[in-house]
């Protein structure tokens, strides 16, 4: 357990075994996020990452999140776990369908990963029950 489990603090810097780190904002590609390629792969080994954003959905819906974690990962939809993964794997696109509700109005998407060793990424996105992309949300890296 590590400070941002328990809340978020985007001015926050934090001791870790190579130095400080704290909060970066970055865009992804079609849904994923090579975590390596912005830290490097000796700092991403046993290493802890965390992630965040803010989904806003005009509606309640029922939709997939497409997901896939390399490696080990928990994903909470505010303040509920959604998704675990526990094991080593590599990245791969719509790896896991998880249904889940999005409540309407603006909602946080928060994400522990894990790299035991090597490569390190996220890959995320919704669709509705059949894959199609879900039309209407609105993603924002940090609250508004």
């Amino acid at each position: 357990s590590f400070p941002p489990d328990a809340s978020i603090d985007v001015n926050a810097v934090y001791p870790v075994k190579e130095g400080k780190a704290g909060w970066r904002m970055w865009e992804t590609t079609c849904g994923a996020l090579g975590l390596t390629n912005i830290y490097g792969r000796r700092a991403m080994k046993n290493a802890v990452i965390y992630l965040y954003c803010d989904v806003t959905s005009p509606k309640e819906q029922q939709v997939q999140m497409r997901v896939c974690t390399d490696d080990d990962a928990s994903i909470r939809l505010n303040a509920d776990e959604v998704y675990r993964y526990d094991g080593p794997r590599g990245m791969d696109y719509d790896k896991d369908l998880v249904p889940i509700t999005l409540p309407a109005g603006t909602s946080r998407i928060f994400a522990k990963v894990y790299n035991r060793a090597g490569m390190c990424g996220v890959f995320m996105r919704f669709t509705d029950m059949n894959g199609t992309p879900i039309e209407g949300l609105e993603f924002a890296p940090r609250p508004g």
